[in-house]
C-alpha cells in the first residue's frame, strides 16, 4: 500500500518587475523564485507583466521559467510603445493621458486570473503600490483563509522618491509639467496613506529589506503590530558570486596613472554623484590634482537627470550608457575606486540597494559617500564588513580628503588597498539562500 505524497503549498507569486528585467527589484525576485524553488514541499507559480517577457537578456544566469505566467499589459502595438518607450513623447503620454494604466490592468488581471483558490499563499511584491495592494485587499476578503504577505522594497508614502518628485530631483521637468507632477503626487500620496491603513493590518506579514523601515510604519499606522513585520534584506546570489569571483581572478589591474572610479547604476533618486563632482572640480581648481590624475566613468542610465548640469561637470565624466550585468562585473575589476553614494533626503537612512552587496562582494575598493549624522542601515553594513572609505555627503571637505587618500594610495602603491572583514557574517545574512530560509520559516511553513 502506497503512502499519500503530502499536499504542495501552492505559493502565487506576484511582482510587477521579473527576470530579464536589470532592475534591483527583479534580479531580487529572481533569486528569491531561484531558492524558493529548492523547497520540494512548495509549488511556485509566478504572475508578471508581459514587458518582463518581452524584455532583452541582461545576463547568462539560468531561469527556469516553466511556472512564470505573463499578463498582457497592453491592447496594442501603439500602447505598448507608450507603456515601454523612454522618448519624453512616450513618458509624457503615460504620466498624464494613460497615467498608471499599466498598473492598473496588472492588478485587475491579477484578480481575475483563473484557479486563485488553489493557492495556499499569496506573496505580493509592490511595485506599482497602489493597483496591488487593492490586490491584496481584495484577495484577503475573498479568501479570507489564505495567507497574504506584502513585500516593500521601499517606501512609498513620503519616501525618497516621492520627495524626489516633489523638489524636481527625478527629471527637470517644465514649470507646468511640474504643477502636473505635484497634483499627481498629492493624489497619489492622498490615496497611499489610505490604502496602506486599510490593506496593511489585514495581511499576514509585512516584508521589510530595512529595519529602519518598520519604524516609519508603525508611527504613520499606530495599530500594525511590530510582529507583523518581517525584516528580509536584499542580499546576493551564488550566480553573482561565482560571476565576481570569474572576473576577479581574470582582473588586470590598473597599476598605471590615472586614478580610474566607476560609478555603475541610474543617477535617480537618492543616487547623486554631483556631490563627489562638485568636490573633484575643487581640488582641480585649487591645484591639489591634476586633471589627468582621474578617470572617471559612469554606467548607468542618467539623462535628463544630467543634462542641466553644469559643463565643468559634464566635463569630467566619460559618459556609458545601461549595460549588462556582465559587463558591469567585469568593469569593477578595472578600475581602481568603486562609488557607493546615498544622498541626505528624508528618510534616506532605510536605503539599503542592491547594489551594495555586489560591491562588498567584488572586494574591490569603495568608496563610499553617506550622511554621516544618521545612522542608517547602509552605513552599518560597510563599517561592519570594513568595505569603504566612508565620507560625509554634506561635508564637501570630508569627500576632497577621501579622494586625496585614495589619490595618494595609488601613486605610491599602484592600488588602492582594501581588507574585507566579518564576511562569513555578511554572507550568513544577505545570501539570498539563507534569506529564503528565513523566508520559508516565517512565512511559508505552514505546518
Amino acid at each position: 500500500m502506497f503512502m499519500d505524497r503530502p499536499k504542495k503549498i501552492k505559493i502565487a507569486l506576484i511582482t510587477y518587475w521579473f527576470y530579464p528585467n536589470p532592475i534591483v527589484a527583479a534580479r531580487r525576485f529572481r533569486s528569491i523564485h531561484q531558492e524558493l524553488a529548492g523547497y520540494q514541499e512548495l509549488q511556485l507559480d509566478i504572475f508578471t507583466g508581459s514587458f518582463n517577457r518581452d524584455g532583452s537578456i541582461q545576463d547568462r544566469f539560468p531561469v527556469d521559467l516553466t511556472n512564470v505566467k505573463y499578463i498582457k499589459l497592453y491592447k496594442n502595438s501603439f500602447e505598448k510603445k507608450i507603456f515601454a518607450g523612454k522618448n519624453a513623447f512616450s513618458h509624457l503620454l503615460n504620466r498624464t493621458v494613460f497615467l498608471g494604466a499599466a498598473e492598473r490592468k496588472f492588478g485587475r488581471e491579477i484578480q481575475r486570473q483563473e484557479e486563485l483558490e488553489s493557492y495556499d499563499i499569496f506573496y505580493i511584491s509592490l511595485g506599482p503600490f497602489s493597483s496591488l495592494l487593492k490586490t491584496a485587499y481584495r484577495l484577503k476578503k475573498r479568501y479570507p483563509e489564505k495567507k497574504i504577505f506584502i513585500e516593500y522594497r521601499d517606501e512609498w508614502v513620503e519616501g525618497a522618491v516621492h520627495y524626489a518628485a516633489r523638489h524636481h530631483l527625478i527629471h527637470p521637468y517644465s514649470k507646468w509639467k511640474s504643477y502636473f507632477r505635484q497634483l499627481t503626487n498629492y493624489l497619489s500620496h492622498r490615496n497611499g496613506n489610505r490604502l496602506e491603513k486599510k490593506v496593511l493590518p489585514i495581511c499576514n506579514g509585512i516584508i521589510v529589506i530595512s529595519r529602519e523601515m518598520i519604524k516609519h510604519f508603525i508611527e504613520r499606522i499606530p495599530q500594525l503590530a511590530p510582529e507583523k513585520f518581517i525584516y528580509l534584506p536584499n542580499g546576493i546570489s551564488d550566480n553573482e558570486i561565482i560571476e565576481l569571483r570569474k572576473f576577479r581572478r581574470e582582473r588586470k589591474y590598473p597599476r598605471e596613472k590615472p586614478l580610474r572610479v566607476l560609478y555603475a547604476g541610474t543617477l535617480f533618486g537618492t543616487q547623486d554623484i554631483r556631490p563627489f563632482l562638485n568636490a573633484l572640480d575643487e581640488l582641480l581648481e585649487a591645484g591639489d590634482a591634476a586633471r589627468d590624475d582621474f578617470e572617471i566613468k559612469v554606467f548607468g542610465e542618467f539623462n535628463p537627470t544630467g543634462e542641466r548640469w553644469p559643463d565643468r561637470l559634464k566635463e569630467l565624466v566619460r559618459w556609458r550608457g545601461p549595460v549588462s550585468r556582465n559587463t558591469v562585473y567585469r568593469e569593477y575589476f578595472t578600475h581602481d575606486i568603486l562609488l557607493f553614494i546615498i544622498g541626505d533626503w528624508p528618510k534616506s537612512e532605510i536605503t539599503m540597494t542592491g547594489k551594495i552587496f555586489e560591491l562588498i562582494a567584488s572586494g574591490q575598493p569603495i568608496l563610499a559617500l553617506i550622511p554621516m549624522n544618521k545612522n542608517g542601515c547602509a552605513l552599518r553594513l560597510l563599517k561592519k564588513t570594513n568595505a569603504a572609505s566612508i565620507a560625509d555627503i554634506n561635508n564637501r571637505e570630508s569627500i576632497k580628503q577621501a579622494i586625496l587618500s585614495s589619490l595618494n594610495q595609488k601613486k605610491h602603491h599602484g592600488e588602492i588597498r582594501t581588507d574585507r572583514r566579518e564576511m562569513d557574517w555578511f554572507y550568513q545574512q544577505h545570501h539570498y539562500k539563507n534569506i529564503c530560509q528565513r523566508l520559508y520559516e516565517r512565512c511559508f511553513n505552514l505546518n
